[in-house]
């Protein structure tokens, strides 16, 4: 077992099968999960998102900006980062102090989706609903009035954090918008074999290297995220791996310090499957496979038990062997 100084993702979900929450405490505490996955490692509870209406001109700006990275990428057939840039925001993170109480300083970072490349109907429908929350309930008075009690909304909107009738209506016209359907409720596994069976998928982990799965989520139609960590020369590394089903609408983002500080190259396994790598030599890193019926993305954490991250590019196309991308389609 891992030993850790700080409530993770792990926690949560022992948390979740322990003490048999009724459907509405379920449903927040598999929210807790799915946010605090998406978020980068800080040895805290997961940040949380500054709901203020001026970050929307960043997102803008951001838009505008990811708008000529693509058509630089378009020109030179390159597929990077700025593909999945959903803008800028700001977040508040937490730290836990000495006595055990928790702080929180505000922070920009840069939001990229998990879901699919800019121009899909995945990643546009996320970037509309990301501008949606970002003037929603600004203040967090609907929320706090909703508190810990059931909020009355169907467990298909389990998955986007949902708590008022409008927010629900949101989701719905997003998805005729785009063609998308509805993720719904998410199902915690404890054997990720059993998650690969249950979404269709062969042994993601079975590539070369020691890959050792721990625990994951899933939803009905194959989308999925797991945890896990992989031995390599320089010590143990720890990741997650998300998929995302094309043709369903996923919401969340994973936040970054910011594109510009990442080196990005093409690489390809040596099954042959093309991949897009990053890594900023500091905290993670990156590794993108965009397959015909999912889209898919490893967050390398480094060790995080230690706190530390010390790869090289060289690591980072080691590190992606460790994975079979032929067992998702």
């Amino acid at each position: 077992m891992r030993e850790v100084d700080t409530v993770t993702n792990e926690d949560i979900r022992r948390a979740l099968l322990s003490v048999r929450p009724d459907d509405a405490a379920r449903a927040r505490m598999l929210g807790h999960i799915r946010a605090a996955a998406a978020l980068e490692r800080e040895k805290a509870p997961p940040p949380r998102r500054r709901w203020r209406r001026g970050v929307l001109l960043a997102a803008a700006l951001g838009a505008a900006a990811g708008l000529t990275a693509a058509v630089a990428a378009y020109e030179t057939d390159f597929f990077g980062l700025w593909r999945t840039d959903l803008g800028r925001t700001e977040l508040e993170i937490p730290k836990v102090e000495a006595d055990g109480g928790i702080t929180y300083r505000v922070e920009e970072r840069e939001r990229i989706s998990l879901q699919g490349l800019a121009g899909t109907p995945e990643h546009q429908a996320s970037r509309e609903w990301e501008d949606f929350l970002e003037q929603y309930d600004p203040d967090g008075t609907l929320l706090e009035a909703v508190g810990n009690g059931p909020t009355g909304i169907s467990d298909a909107y389990d998955a986007y954090l949902c708590y008022t009738p409008e927010m629900a209506e949101k989701i719905d016209g997003i998805c005729a918008k785009y063609g998308l359907r509805l993720l719904g409720p998410a199902t915690v596994e404890e054997d990720v074999r059993t998650l690969f069976a249950r979404t269709g998928t062969g042994d993601v982990c079975a590539g070369s290297g020691s890959n050792t799965p721990w625990s994951g989520y899933w939803y009905r139609d194959g989308t999925f995220l797991f945890e896990g960590a992989v031995e390599q020369s320089g010590g143990t590394v720890d990741y997650q791996f998300s998929r995302a089903v094309k043709g369903s609408f996923g919401s969340t983002p994973l936040y970054l310090s910011g594109i510009e500080d990442y080196e990005q190259w093409s690489y390809t396994t040596e099954n042959g499957v093309e991949l897009l790598l990053a890594n900023d030599h500091a905290s993670k890193a990156l590794i993108i496979a965009d397959r015909e019926r999912s889209f898919v993305t490893v967050n390398v954490l480094g060790d995080w038990s230690a706190g530390t991250f010390q790869m090289s590019d060289r690591d980072v196309e080691d590190f992606a062997e460790a994975f079979d991308f032929t067992a998702v389609p």
